[in-house]
């Protein structure tokens, strides 16, 4: 009995010195990381929070910046507003930030921040994903096409297909679907972006959708990329979008 007693006092006096020796190195860890100043945090205007290091990438309404966020210490994607567009640009601007950012999905691009700078520019940052979209990977397989594995063409396009199903369900519509819309990441994950062209089923729920969101009325002019585009998207006159309209841009693609 005295010997399991002593055993058992032994085996306590080690757990509590590796508790210890585990409790100094979480302290050591935490002491070696710099943490930023919280209580700053709300009132941190666009430069104190973010570096703009260079521009990656251009769309019709945007530029986008490879940028850091200094408060969480990590690389972000910069979107900003081009200054020479129409008044009604920033609204657009800000309405495809707050929708993206609406839409939280493992295969849609997560937004992290909206804003203005110090010119009263609008801008919103992103999750910095690779350095390629679907387009330019297709583009470089050229002649060696066959060598991607079919399985693993069929497995992106099937994620690429739960992120507009998933789009679909909160009654959105991007209308602008296609490879270059497509962002690969590093390890192969699949984010849809650019969702400028989006429209929304207002008749369906209109309860339950962002009030701060609006469709673009003024289809003046065809939008969108030939060769994506469904007929319905041809008529300037009667708009009938629906989920039809993004199924055959995922045909396309």
């Amino acid at each position: 009995m005295s010997t399991q007693v002593e055993l058992s006092k032994q085996k306590e006096e080690l757990y509590k010195a590796n508790l210890n020796a585990v409790g100094d190195l979480y302290s050591l860890s935490l002491g070696s990381i710099h943490t930023p100043n919280l209580s700053n945090a709300p009132h941190l205007t666009y430069e104190e929070r973010y570096d703009e290091i260079e521009k990656i990438n251009e769309g019709g309404m945007k530029y986008i910046f490879l940028g850091e966020d200094k408060f969480t210490q990590r690389p972000v994607a910069i979107a900003k507003l081009k200054t020479t567009l129409a008044e009604n640009a920033n609204e657009q601007f800000i309405r495809e930030a707050l929708l993206t950012a609406s839409l939280e999905h493992p295969n849609i691009m997560p937004v992290y921040d909206i804003g203005y700078d110090q010119n009263q520019q609008a801008f919103f940052t992103m999750k910095l994903s690779g350095e390629e979209n679907l387009g330019e990977i297709i583009r470089k397989k050229g002649a060696n096409w066959d060598d991607w594995p079919l399985s693993e063409r069929l497995n992106l396009f099937l994620r690429i297909c739960d992120g507009v199903a998933y789009a679909h369900s909160r009654h959105i519509l991007h209308l602008d679907l296609k490879p270059d819309n497509i962002q690969i990441g590093e390890f192969g994950e699949e984010l849809i972006c650019d969702w400028g062209l989006a429209w929304i089923l207002f008749h369906e729920d209109e309860g339950n959708i962002n009030p701060n969101l609006f469709n673009d009325t003024a289809y003046d002019k065809i939008k969108g990329t030939p060769g994506y585009m469904a007929p319905e998207q041809l008529n300037t006159h009667q708009i009938q979008f629906d989920r039809r309209t993004d199924i055959y841009a995922l045909g396309g693609i």
